[in-house]
């Protein structure tokens, strides 16, 4: 049974190491929470941390949307986590919204032709209008197919009429309501029957949410030009908060036994309201994120950004896979962008294949963050790029451990025996670092961060690089 909500204010604090960070009340029960999966969420009467992993890797920063419901109102309320040296929070910022396009890039365009639809990722002020999107989507999803349970029901049947389960005890105490005088005693004309019932499945969270949505987009500037899409939204965030609402504000059961599309829907929610932020002075963050893969996804982004000035627009346009972009380099040279793909290493494989050429590791799985590869009829060469988000500039022990695995472990399937197989390996680090002691070494890093972006002379470096036009001497510009 649940228990019914209490006014109370609980606080909320961030905690890294430790120590708090950022702290928060709110004047209400803290409804569930949109956290990366590192942070620890725990309880203990009106107090709520948020427990950041020990792992420096995963550090995180950006804003967390403090929902509430209390007897009285309901509402949400930001807390931030300001992000830590190199970057600063219009850093963050610029990083979530790469991390948005990189994602967007393996996301299958919207079907049908709702209004929303058209609300494409733009740059820049419209960005949030994807998550709004997403948000419409999943309601549009949960109102198609709302979620029922089984509970148990009680019906009165007539004491001819067969089928279910008769209560016996329930209908002995209803005898005299319901009964017939017989010449022996008296019989019941009705009888108390049990049934499983089927009713709609609520949630007090989603409907506070689907609420405030509702609120927030009747109020959001982006959406002034567009009345009648703004009218569509707000009606269909309305009705998921109606449908969704229990007869009484109630604690709702923990998220893992929610059904999927309410649980989706409760996310796309807080995300969208997370980001439906009117864009001005100073409102430069972006919802709570783990830094590591901001910076990843960002260096990704502008590489893609930096080889498109370089060779012209992508030939081709790919939603899935590990293929960002793909690009002509001249009459008959092929040149590939790869994020996050997954070279095997199992004992049967026959290896991933990049424009043609199949590799596999030799020692275990490898995923490096990106990969540049470029065909030219027979000829083919690749280049591996990896984003190391550091405080400060990387050393050559780094270098040497993040490079040496995929220089020895990368091999092609058909010439397993040759060592390497690629031209070189590339560390983007937000402040830079060392390049490889000798030529040979085919390992160099390269600063990176988010103020600068990619620097277009090292941009055309990779591409040489692949080209084979760079007789590999990275430690040559990079010394």
């Amino acid at each position: 049974m649940t228990e019914t909500i209490t006014p109370e204010t609980t606080r909320v604090r961030f905690l890294r190491g430790g120590v708090p960070l950022s702290e928060a009340a709110v004047p209400g029960m803290l409804l569930e929470l949109d956290l990366p999966k590192s942070i620890t969420v725990r309880r203990s009467g009106p107090l709520v941390d948020l427990v950041e992993s020990p792992d420096p890797m995963l550090e995180c920063c950006g804003d967390i949307l403090l929902p509430w419901a209390s007897r009285q109102d309901i509402g949400i309320q930001r807390m931030r986590v300001d992000v830590p040296m190199p970057f600063s929070n219009d850093n963050l910022r610029v990083m979530w919204e790469a991390r948005n396009r990189i994602r967007e890039r393996h996301r299958p365009p919207t079907s049908g032709e709702a209004p929303w639809a058209t609300l494409r990722a733009e740059d820049r002020a419209a960005l949030s209008w994807r998550e709004l999107r997403r948000a419409a989507e999943a309601a549009l999803h949960l109102l198609a197919t709302w979620p029922k349970r089984t509970t148990p029901a009680v019906s009165w049947l007539p004491l001819e009429q067969p089928g279910r389960t008769i209560l016996v005890s329930v209908t002995e105490r209803h005898t005299r309501q319901h009964a017939v005088v017989l010449p022996h005693g008296i019989a019941p004309t009705r009888t108390a029957r049990r049934f499983a019932a089927r009713e709609e499945r609520r949630l007090q969270g989603l409907s506070t949410l689907a609420t405030l949505a509702a609120q927030r987009v009747s109020e959001y500037s982006a959406l002034d030009k567009l009345p009648s899409l703004r009218r569509d939204l707000a009606s269909l965030f309305q009705r998921v908060a109606v449908r969704s609402r229990p007869a009484h504000r109630t604690t709702d059961p923990p998220p893992s036994t929610w059904p999927p599309q309410m649980a989706s829907s409760y996310v796309s929610l807080l995300r969208a309201l997370t980001a439906m932020r009117d864009e001005g002075a100073g409102q430069t963050v972006a919802p709570l994120s783990e830094l590591w893969e901001l910076y990843q996804a960002w260096v990704a982004d502008q590489l893609v950004e930096g080889l498109t000035e370089i060779l012209g627009q992508p030939v081709d346009e790919f939603s899935g896979g590990t293929s960002l972009a793909r690009w002509s380099d001249g009459a008959t040279a092929t040149v590939e962008l790869r994020y996050q793909p997954l070279i095997p290493s199992t004992p049967d494989t026959v290896g991933v294949t990049f424009l043609g050429v199949r590799l596999l590791a030799v020692i275990g799985n490898l995923q490096p963050d990106l990969m540049l590869v470029r065909r030219e009829q027979n000829t083919w060469h690749a280049v591996i790029v990896d984003a190391k988000k550091r405080s400060g500039s990387l050393l050559s022990e780094d270098l040497s451990v993040e490079a040496s695995k995929y220089l020895w472990g990368v091999r092609q399937v058909s010439t397993r025996q040759m060592v390497p197989a690629l031209e070189g390996v590339i560390l983007a680090a937000p402040l830079g670092g060392v390049s490889a002691t000798y030529a040979e070494g085919l390992a160099t890093v390269m600063s990176v961060h988010p103020s600068t972006g990619w620097n277009g002379n090292d941009v055309l470096a990779l591409l040489d690089l692949v080209r084979g036009t760079s007789n590999r001497a990275l430690v040559g510009r990079h010394a």
